[in-house]
């Protein structure tokens, strides 16, 4: 049985048995094929993308049409 150190969740040095750490052992792409996306995940990705992207754009969009209309309106 093999023994580390490793800090715990409140930044304290704890010994841990390598034996029971299953999750260091286990490889990347054992991990990447662990993680399934829900629908809930898709809309929250998609939310994600109009607030950080998209809806910036929209909004000078509609600014730049503004200032197009207020020009054509008083000139």
């Amino acid at each position: 049985m093999v023994k580390r150190r490793k800090r715990d969740e409140y930044g304290n040095w704890v010994w841990e048995d390598k034996a029971f750490d299953e999750k260091s052992e286990r490889s990347v792409s054992e991990q990447s094929q662990a993680i399934n996306l829900d629908w809930r995940d898709y809309i929250a990705l998609t939310i994600a993308s109009l607030e950080t992207f998209l809806l910036p754009f929209v909004i000078f969009i509609l600014v730049m049409l503004g200032v197009v209309l207020a020009l054509a309106f008083f000139r």
